[in-house]
């Protein structure tokens, strides 16, 4: 690519000099065809007869024999091919070499031809040679004013344009002494139109064309110095990123990011929200389609410690309740009406049980935690989800040192009073309205008690 401080002038100054150099190969486009229109027969006449003349005059009479018929055949109303023809016929019958003569000439023509020759035909002969060559010399003029303007079009990236001016120019001249520098002037234009384009490729990142036009440029004699020079830019252009896409060199990778990207934003606006056990599923998801993603750990480190703290404020809090429970049960028994404690204690049970089932709880996920922890968990969440911000008391009464199962459940909407149902029934446990809290026990059969002893006292 170019840098912008060369693009800035770049146009301007190339649009202002493109009606002149558009007008010159406009120009050159019209005159080539009128001479390459007569290449073919008019090379081919400068040819046959010069070998024609020259064989004559160096005493090879058959060699100037097929020249001059040739030359005959390609032009067969040519006068002076035709007397050319007649002169070494007769000349080779003189010196009784025979063979045998072409050519349909009249016996007028064949008189003619074989009168003396004079110096009128002679210059005659001559005079063909020098149109002959006239028209040579203006091809070949031709061929240098296409290979400067091949080199002109190359500069404004016509490279195509040029190839065809320089390959139209190439058929239109044979290959002589004559012609040989023109041909190398077209040879050296043509490798400059190859290294112009190939530094073009090799500035756009097409580091393959442009080696492969380098390798052309090599084949066409191009210097080596001007190879070396443009395939080091070409190296140079391979190892800059800027010059590749992320989607078309991994093509995986891109789309795994687009997809992270997204559960990237969804898991931040989560995380503002407070909905943190979502935004932990939607970091760790991340994680998953992109294991060495640093933002989903980062994240997923602050989520654990915010949890943590939760976890230990409950820790704190589970303790002052429970040492509570205990202080209040120091209260030394009191004497009452037997009636009327069975009344209030009634009253309490049935207070106790309507909190259970007025206690909607919206979504409740355990999995392989112990028994004791969903009990303090729930008896926490109770105290939220209270109207009157009181709750409900569940004290586990069994030896979680002994027996701790853990409870695997996850129920969305329900009652305080159905999640403690299923929960019991899962791990074969019992609880029990009272009339201050609700206890958990351990039960031989679904829904009975099997830690409770039966006893009479003597009042």
């Amino acid at each position: 690519m170019f840098p912008k401080k060369y693009m800035k002038n770049y146009l301007p100054n190339h649009l202002r000099i493109l009606p002149l150099l558009l007008c010159g190969a406009i120009g050159v486009s019209f005159a080539l065809p009128l001479t390459v229109a007569q290449a073919d027969t008019t090379s081919e006449k400068i040819r046959l007869m010069a070998d024609a003349l020259r064989a004559r005059d160096s005493g090879d009479l058959s060699t100037a024999q097929e020249n001059a018929e040739a030359l005959v055949r390609l032009a067969p109303d040519n006068e002076n091919a035709q007397r050319l023809l007649v002169s070494i016929n007769n000349e080779i019958e003189r010196r009784g070499e025979g063979g045998q003569v072409f050519g349909q000439v009249s016996d007028r023509d064949l008189e003619r031809a074989t009168a003396p020759r004079t110096a009128a035909a002679t210059a005659a002969d001559m005079g063909v040679l020098s149109t002959l060559e006239a028209e040579q010399a203006e091809k070949i003029e031709a061929a240098r004013r296409v290979a400067a303007d091949a080199r002109t079009l190359a500069d404004l990236r016509a490279y195509e344009d040029a190839n065809a001016l320089i390959n139209e120019a190439r058929e239109s001249l044979d290959s002589n002494v004559a012609t040989a520098p023109v041909l190398a002037q077209l040879d050296d234009s043509a490798a400059y139109v190859l290294l112009a384009n190939a530094r073009e490729l090799a500035a756009q990142g097409n580091s393959a064309e442009a080696a492969s036009l380098l390798a052309d440029f090599r084949q066409a004699g191009g210097g080596e110095r001007e190879s070396q020079q443009v395939m080091r830019s070409i190296i140079t252009e391979s190892r800059d990123p800027g010059n590749y896409v992320i989607e078309d060199v991994s093509p995986e990778f891109a789309e795994i990011e687009r997809e992270t990207s997204e559960l990237i934003g969804q898991g931040r606006r989560q995380f503002l929200e407070g909905d943190y056990e979502g935004a932990i599923r939607t970091f760790q998801d991340v994680e998953a389609r992109s294991p060495n993603n640093a933002e989903a750990k980062l994240f997923q480190q602050r989520l654990a410690e915010l949890v943590g703290e939760v976890h230990q404020q409950n820790r704190y809090k589970t303790r002052e309740q429970m040492l509570a429970e205990v202080n209040q049960a120091w209260d030394r028994p009191k004497v009452f009406d037997i009636d009327r404690r069975a009344d209030v204690s009634d009253l309490r049970d049935q207070t106790i049980l309507e909190k259970l089932r007025s206690i909607t709880i919206p979504r409740v996920n355990f999995q392989g935690m112990e028994l004791t922890r969903v009990i303090e968990t729930l008896s926490e969440i109770s105290v939220d989800r209270d109207p009157d911000g009181v709750g409900v008391n569940i004290i586990p009464l069994f030896d979680s040192n002994a027996n701790n199962p853990r409870v695997n459940i996850n129920v969305r909407n329900l009652s305080l009073d159905e999640i403690l149902t299923f929960i019991t029934q899962q791990v074969n446990f019992a609880y029990d309205v009272g009339s201050s809290a609700v206890t958990i026990t351990t039960s031989d059969r679904q829904g009975e008690r099997s830690d409770l002893l039966t006893d009479f006292f003597p009042i």
